[in-house]
């Protein structure tokens, strides 16, 4: 193990210790601190050493107490939060020894992860965030750096409480005086109202931060990369927080549980309001009687119904379904007609088709601009499917073809997944399913375009269908 800065700390805390440590490696390196792997009779723990820099002037006050915070919660026990066996000063400087877990942490593994474990991946990680909530702190930097996984999956650990605070605005928190509000956490996984601290500090502020932060952690397991990496690999930082602020992540898989989906997208809602309205500790968890009750609150309705009113005619609820894919049919077919006048398309003609109880397709149908049949058509098959029951997540399906003359009605594959949500988000995602689409039907044109000569030239063939 190379020599650092910080190992004559290990090597005193080893020494001065009656447990019999001895320094195994050096295990990660943070911007406040480096975690050295040790061992002894007892078995293999985690040691926290703090450069001494940060005990020095006028923010050494402010690292003590967040020591002293994190030693509060020495022996708790959750399952999925990191556990803090002592903290102590050495020197001049401060350590924390907690459980060492040969484990990975989440960023390194976002490839490897089957869809099938991410419930209850983010079931244990909010189940330690709330059990935090319980004892009156807020987590400030929930990421994937900064959880534990095991090897198979099943079982993670919540660490790094550097940045643990109170949730009460009374207690003393070491980050804000007078009319300074630094930033403390990673802005990459922030919610908009903290990363820019245009508010107050209240239970309602943080728990928006923990839902948020969240769901950027189901968003990097969905998608399988950090959120707003983009961004972030420009190196500039003003790219990041203006991401933050104002760029909607897309969350698409058609591997992963819809309901989980829709979870992310409302975690990640810019607006604090929006979020806390439609997102409760429950949803994170297997459901049950409980769940609904919190629902309930959430929602501003009454107590559980009785028996006899939880009745309802099937016949009717499947008429409310279809009645509501209307509506959402309507709104796209306004949005593409929008899309097809705004960027230029050809003439088209518009077509409703119903297939089923529980999927709608709108058919535009034109003429390629570069066709040299009077006979070739281009086909955009924009798809609504619907769970059975009312308010049941819906999803957009989008496919394209090229046909000889206007053949299409519906088609059995409804094509790539563009978006999934539940049926009262439509209209707030109306400008980023607009856009959305708008890039995928260009595509398509343009890929379709690059066909039609081959397609003409081939007098077998009836249909293409472009993907």
């Amino acid at each position: 193990m190379a020599e650092d800065a910080l190992l004559r700390y290990v090597k005193q805390f080893c020494a001065e210790s009656p447990d019999g440590w001895a320094v195994e490696s050096d295990s990660g390196e943070g911007k406040s601190a480096q975690v050295y792997k040790i061992s002894g009779p007892s078995g293999e723990a985690a040691l926290k050493i703090y450069h001494p820099k940060f005990f020095v002037g006028e923010h050494a006050p402010i690292e003590a107490r967040r020591i002293i915070d994190q030693v509060s919660l020495k022996g708790h026990d959750h399952p999925s939060l990191i556990q803090i066996f002592d903290a102590g000063q050495i020197d001049d400087t401060y350590y924390l020894l907690m459980e060492y877990l040969p484990w990975t942490t989440l960023s390194k593994s976002l490839t490897k992860i089957d869809p099938s474990s991410f419930h209850n991946i983010i079931s244990q990680v909010a189940s330690a965030a709330q059990f935090l909530e319980t004892r009156g702190f807020v987590h400030r930097d929930i990421k994937p750096d900064n959880i534990l996984i095991s090897l198979d999956s099943n079982f993670t650990k919540l660490l790094d409480l550097g940045v643990m605070r109170p949730i009460s605005p009374d207690e003393p928190n070491g980050t804000d005086h007078g009319l300074k509000r630094p930033f403390v956490a990673t802005a990459q996984y922030s919610s908009p109202e903290y990363l820019f601290r245009l508010k107050e500090p209240t239970a309602d502020l943080w728990k928006g931060l923990t839902f948020y932060q969240l769901g950027s952690v189901l968003h990097d397991l969905i998608m399988r990369q950090p959120i707003f990496q983009d961004e972030v690999e420009t190196g500039n930082r003003y790219n990041v927080a203006m991401a933050v602020y104002q760029k909607t992540p897309e969350i698409q898989n058609d591997r992963v549980d819809p309901a989980l989906i829709a979870l992310a997208r409302n975690c990640l809602r810019k607006d604090g309001k929006q979020r806390l309205d439609r997102v409760g500790w429950d949803q994170f968890h297997p459901s049950g009687e409980g769940s609904l009750d919190e629902a309930r609150r959430r929602l501003s309705l009454g107590a559980s119904r009785s028996s006899s009113q939880k009745h309802c005619d099937p016949n009717r609820e499947k008429e409310r379904r279809l009645v509501e894919l209307d509506a959402i049919a309507d709104m796209l077919d306004e949005h593409i007609r929008n899309i097809m006048g705004e960027s230029g398309f050809p003439p088209a003609r518009y077509r409703k088709v119903h297939s089923g109880d529980h999927v709608i397709t709108i058919i535009v149908t034109f003429k390629p601009i570069h066709a040299d049949y009077d006979s070739t058509y281009l086909n955009f098959m924009v798809t609504v499917c619907g769970e059975p029951n009312v308010g049941g997540i819906t999803e957009v399906f989008l496919s394209g073809s090229l046909s000889q003359g206007d053949i299409i009605d519906t088609i059995s594959d409804p094509g790539q997944s563009i978006w999934t949500a539940l049926p009262s988000e439509f209209d707030g995602d109306a400008d980023a399913l607009s856009s959305r689409l708008d890039a995928r039907m260009i595509e398509l044109y343009d890929r379709a375009d690059q066909r039609t000569s081959a397609f003409e030239g081939d007098d077998s063939m009836a249909i293409c269908f472009i993907e």
